[in-house]
């Protein structure tokens, strides 16, 4: 009976060395993976026919921004406007990239209709420049914009926090023969404050 117990505790003296054995050895040798950054600010979507995703994770990271806020009353913003370079490194010169600038006014939850490309302080306004064209909505075609998330007081920064969606197709100034499809776009702006 003793020898029983004496081979039932060697047994069990074993499985619990091996066990600790295993344990340390995976934790030990496993490759450590690192955990992603969030992503904060971000624009998704088609450029005609192409898929554009442009995340940031870092404050530096400047290709979506926003450019001007004007308030009036506490927080009661009455135009917001932002920008969206379209390079796919944030490491890169911004010099002659394709951007696209948006101004909504009065900032709400809700849908826009932008009917035109000129950014005044109380107008909403959306335009895509490359180096030698621009790009902005028709009045009797409106560009789409809807702003489903809108946190005025940010806890990452000064401006508002936005998030949404848009649709609609630009058309070059100087040649109305020549457009911009954007469809299926969604965007976030989270500005400074973070990193």
């Amino acid at each position: 009976m003793i020898a029983k117990l004496l081979n039932c505790i060697e047994c069990l003296g074993a499985m619990l060395l091996a066990c600790l054995f295993i344990s340390s050895c995976s934790e030990d040798n496993a490759p450590t993976m690192e955990e992603p950054l969030p992503v904060y600010s971000y624009f998704r979507g088609y450029l005609n026919d192409e898929y554009v995703c442009i995340e940031q994770n870092v404050a530096h990271d400047k290709r979506i921004d926003y450019t001007s806020t004007l308030t009036w009353k506490g927080d009661t913003f009455l135009a917001y406007s932002w920008r969206v370079i379209f390079i796919d490194d944030y490491h890169k010169s911004f010099k002659n990239a394709p951007s696209l600038s948006m101004q909504l006014s009065p900032l709400v939850l809700g849908r826009y209709d932008i009917e035109g490309g000129r950014f005044y302080n109380t107008e909403s306004a959306i335009a895509f420049n490359t180096v030698e064209k621009e790009y902005i909505p028709k009045s009797n075609r409106p560009f789409k914009v809807s702003l489903g998330k809108l946190i005025t007081t940010s806890p990452y920064g000064h401006a508002p926090y936005i998030a949404g969606a848009m649709e609609g197709i630009l058309y070059n100034r100087d040649n109305p023969m020549d457009s911009l499809v954007i469809r299926d776009a969604t965007f976030c702006l989270v500005t400074s404050g973070w990193e």
